[in-house]
């Protein structure tokens, strides 16, 4: 029918009173809701509480709310930083569920998926972001201090954010929560890549100019340093290795984390990004416009995935067997069936994406 009526108990059931006072509640069903599809609509009763007082008199009401949202699967955010924009894409579907407008040059996404939180770095007005994932709405926002440009952004494993500001060369660690300054480092010339290792509890920090990576704890407390045979643009951790991919060389250093010694070198033209799943790499081969393919334990590339642009960031959504790519001069997101090993198709954006991450649960936030 066109009303939903509950009926409410309102008292406290372990007193004293021997009968509880009753209320039947009614909300309205908007017309265009269809129960029929439970999987792709969920319905939330919201408690009016302004709605529910009539003068000194309490009336409960409820409002229905109708909120579309992928339940059978990942979802997908990528950051459109020329459009101030946050997508959100069902990884079921590979299609645009939301989109949101986030101010300021939104950048790096980091994700809380335990607690149904999704980060935001905004480079332009220097804040944080956060939204909700399953109302798509923006919850709040802080500023950060101590930084002038930030944009690289990721979250340790006690729900404290790393943020880097690449072009000032600073770090600082904040309250994800409350989003106080817990530390602030000085560190490295040109920071291209903040990668957080969970396993060690460790940060690695990619400069660019000074051809090293600051290895750091989750405080900022320096480790160690590595040096580098070019000049780090991107860096991955795959088991006990850590992969650093030399723009300017064409090539990816392999270094053993428990021996500090490097194992290999493995041939790319202009490498950038990698992802890895349980048996394989993928490598975002920037001058040929592909995908390049390296099994775990080999150092030469075993197949290669031809772009339509040029790959920037990767994501991989592990349960639908689907690897995302960015394109730095495309205003799509590529999409790459993982066992086929081949382009299945393109999402489009109307803008060329900065950031893209998949997650849902904590099995799958990547």
């Amino acid at each position: 029918g066109k009303y939903l009526k509950l009926k409410v108990f309102i008292g406290n059931p372990k007193s004293n009173v021997k009968k509880l006072k009753t209320t039947s509640l009614f909300a309205e069903i908007p017309l265009n809701l269809k129960l029929s599809k439970p999987v792709t609509n969920v319905l939330f009763l919201q408690w009016n509480i302004r709605g529910s007082i009539k003068g000194d008199k309490f009336f409960p009401f409820l409002n229905v709310k109708k909120q579309g949202i992928p339940l059978r699967g990942e979802m997908l955010f990528v950051t459109g930083d020329k459009n101030d924009t946050l997508y959100i894409v069902r990884v079921d579907t590979n299609q645009v569920e939301a989109a949101m407008n986030i101010e300021g040059n939104p950048k790096e996404i980091a994700l809380s998926c335990s607690d149904d939180r999704v980060f935001v770095v905004s480079q332009k007005n220097r804040k944080i972001n956060i939204i909700e994932v399953s109302t798509f709405k923006k919850q709040d926002s802080f500023f950060l201090p101590m930084v002038i440009a930030p944009e690289l952004l990721v979250l340790d494993n006690r729900k404290r954010l790393i943020v880097a500001d690449s072009d000032y060369n600073k770090l600082i660690t904040v309250d994800s929560g409350t989003g106080g300054l817990i530390n602030n480092f000085q560190i490295g010339d040109k920071i291209t890549d903040l990668l957080y290792d969970s396993t060690l509890n460790q940060i690695y920090i990619s400069s660019f100019n000074e051809q090293r990576v600051y290895v750091t704890d989750n405080t900022l407390n320096l480790l160690s340093t590595i040096k580098t045979e070019g000049s780090p643009a991107a860096l991955f951790i795959y088991g006990n290795s850590l992969f650093i991919s030399n723009s300017d060389t064409g090539r990816i250093t392999v270094y053993n984390l428990s021996s500090g010694r490097e194992t290999g070198n493995i041939r790319v033209p202009v490498p950038g990004k990698i992802v890895g799943i349980d048996d394989r790499l993928f490598i975002a081969n920037e001058e040929d416009r592909e995908i390049d393919v390296l099994f775990n334990g080999q150092i030469d590339i075993s197949e290669r995935i031809a772009i339509k642009g040029i790959p920037s960031k990767l994501s991989v959504c592990l349960r639908r067997g689907w690897l995302y790519v960015t394109l730095k001069n495309r205003k799509k997101i590529a999409v790459i069936d993982i066992l086929k090993e081949s382009v299945i198709g393109y999402i489009d954006l109307g803008t060329i994406p900065y950031d893209i991450k998949v997650g849902r649960s904590s099995d799958f936030c990547n």
